[in-house]
């Protein structure tokens, strides 16, 4: 796991996080509302964000 900057973490689970032990644990332990997209999604809504800033 890596902070990046004070609100984001990138969390490297090659076999998804929902095979992991850490998604038990990954709620609670950071305790807030928090959400996760795989990599290939994250890739998606950048370039449409590109696109919708002209």
């Amino acid at each position: 796991m890596r902070p990046l900057g004070s609100r984001t973490v990138y969390l490297h689970t090659p076999f998804g996080l929902d095979t992991s032990k850490l998604d038990e644990k990954f709620d609670k332990g950071i305790g807030v509302a928090n959400t996760a997209r795989n990599w290939n999604t994250m890739l998606k809504l950048h370039e449409l964000a590109k696109k919708a800033a002209g």
